[in-house]
């Protein structure tokens, strides 16, 4: 094991690795009434870049865009959104019913 990195309450539902190897993402579970959660970390500084709420559902899946500028989730069971994968600031959102987080 070269990196452990604390993702939260809750299990972990799904994990990224953006494919430069810069980044790596986790989403958990919600949990005892509190929402999921999306955690981003810069890889080689093993540190935590943002984190964010998934909802009350939690993220389902999770995908870093090839340049790995862009992080994709389910959130809340019905909707895609797209996070800036440097600082979490939303990028897009969209519905997709079907996905199921």
């Amino acid at each position: 094991v070269r990196l452990t990195l604390p993702a939260g309450p809750g299990y972990v539902k799904a994990v990224a690795v953006a494919t430069d190897g810069a980044a790596v993402a986790a989403a958990t579970a919600a949990e005892g009434g509190k929402p999921g959660q999306v955690v981003v970390w810069d890889a080689a500084a093993g540190r935590e870049r943002f984190r964010t709420d998934a909802g009350p559902r939690g993220a389902g899946g999770l995908a870093f865009h090839p340049d790995g500028a862009a992080l994709a989730l389910t959130r809340d069971g019905d909707k895609v959104v797209v996070l800036d994968a440097a600082d979490g600031r939303p990028r897009t959102a969209f519905p997709c019913p079907g996905v199921r987080a």
